[in-house]
């Protein structure tokens, strides 16, 4: 069946229905035109018809293995950032004083 299309207040037309679709997502026909199909009563805006709608751009997404290494890095550098101010690092053992030192332990340096 035949539509007509009004752009800026001129009609145009007949158009099919796949022609208006065409139209539609080479952006020619947006949601303020008004559409008629003989039989119809009145001129519907384009964005009344459900079927005329844009379609909408498909979501680009980061791939699992992307998300997999972004998580990593994250995660990482969290627990750089974060797991010195969690860690007790002593310069030296703890050592003996020389009077309960062994005297092994004693030659050794291992005492105070």
């Amino acid at each position: 069946m035949d539509w007509f299309i009004a752009r800026n207040g001129k009609p145009q037309g007949p158009l099919t229905f796949q022609a208006m679709l065409d139209a539609v997502r080479r952006g020619e026909l947006g949601p303020d035109d008004y559409v008629w199909q003989p039989g119809s009563d009145f001129w519907k805006r384009a964005d009344d018809i459900v079927t005329l709608s844009p379609v909408p751009p498909p979501r680009r997404t980061l791939p699992w293995r992307w998300a997999a290494v972004v998580g990593l890095v994250v995660s990482g550098a969290a627990m750089l950032v974060l797991l010195p101010s969690f860690v007790w690092v002593e310069s030296d053992p703890p050592r003996a004083s020389k009077r309960d030192c062994p005297f092994n332990d004693y030659v050794q340096g291992r005492c105070r």
